[in-house]
């Protein structure tokens, strides 16, 4: 069973395109962070669950067509940095180097897009935390 733990809104976000070692801002974007848990019920523990995974994706949504027209042939991955709102009022930028697309690219003006985040334990427990 997958659910999702926490979702985070990310303001000022800026989806990237990565060419060749380079960085290309592709458009500006509103995102949310969404934490999801896969965990199964295990019946012999009562009414218990095993977790068996976490991950992170983001859900980026666009206001405006992208700014930056891109080769797909030479398109090797995604970054994505906002800001989001911690707890103690302060806002804290959150980069993520290295996005993999995990539903259509769509850079229309309505557009959304899906990506899969792979990040440390570390860096998953201070996602948990904001």
């Amino acid at each position: 069973m997958q659910r999702v733990i926490k979702t985070i809104p990310a303001e000022r976000g800026k989806l990237y395109a990565l060419i060749n070692g380079d960085r290309y801002l592709l458009a500006e974007c509103r995102a949310n962070i969404k934490i999801i848990e896969d965990a199964e019920e295990i019946p012999v523990l009562g009414s218990g669950r095993v977790i068996t995974d976490r991950s992170v994706t983001i859900l980026v949504t666009f206001a405006h067509k992208p700014r930056f027209g891109i080769n797909l042939a030479s398109l090797s991955g995604f970054g994505f940095q906002g800001e989001v709102l911690r707890q103690d009022g302060v806002y804290e930028r959150m980069v993520f180097d290295h996005c993999l697309l995990a539903s259509d690219l769509d850079l229309t003006a309505a557009g959304e897009c899906t990506f899969e985040i792979r990040c440390s334990a570390e860096q998953l427990k201070r996602i948990r935390n904001i």
